[in-house]
């Protein structure tokens, strides 16, 4: 399937659908699909939401890949013990969706290669858990085209920190009829 996105979204064939989306609506959910493979590696997961996150205007279900992407590579380079915890603040202008990982590390130099198609960073660890190299880049085109922008800071060793940056002043369409944002409390694990 990354193949065929990356297809569609190097021949200028992917669209956005936005709608409102609630941060919590999207996380939760998304955590919890991502919960049984976290256990299993001895990983912990979290959530750090604040109640007051606004309404944003993007595609959830291209928003809902992303993550869990973020998500699924936290995992696979995140050694048993070792923790993982979404997040998100508000910032001028973007709403700042992160996913921080005490996993393995990116050296900064090697963050190029890890966004580029295909491209997998030549570490023992990278090379055991296998994967496509496509997952980082389709997850920064999918962002751009809801016009945020995707960043990684990375050291070795330590972990990395993927933010997601989406705007706020996109005009957000009207909730579906019957239907309130709702928001969730969050609570760390």
């Amino acid at each position: 399937n990354e193949v065929l996105d990356l297809s569609k979204m190097e021949g200028g064939k992917m669209s956005v659908e936005p709608t409102p989306v609630s941060c919590a609506e999207l996380v939760h959910p998304t955590l919890r699909l991502v919960e049984g493979d976290a256990s299993a590696a001895g990983t912990a997961l979290r959530a750090d939401l604040p109640a007051d996150l606004p309404i944003i205007t993007a595609d959830a279900s291209k928003l809902k890949q992303v993550l869990l992407n973020l998500l699924s590579n936290a995992i696979k380079f995140t050694a048993s013990g070792g923790q993982i915890v979404v997040s998100a603040a508000v910032e001028p202008g973007f709403l700042v969706l992160s996913v921080k990982d005490t996993g393995i590390g990116i050296d900064p130099q090697n963050i190029a290669v890890a966004l580029a198609p295909f491209g997998q960073i030549g570490h023992p660890f990278v090379r055991r858990s296998g994967g496509t190299g496509l997952g980082l880049p389709l997850s920064k085109q999918l962002v751009e085209l809801m016009g945020g922008q995707l960043q990684i800071d990375s050291k070795p060793g330590v972990g990395t920190a993927v933010q997601i940056l989406l705007p706020l002043d996109l005009p957000v369409p009207p909730m579906p009829e019957n239907r309130e944002p709702h928001r969730l409390a969050t609570h760390p694990a």
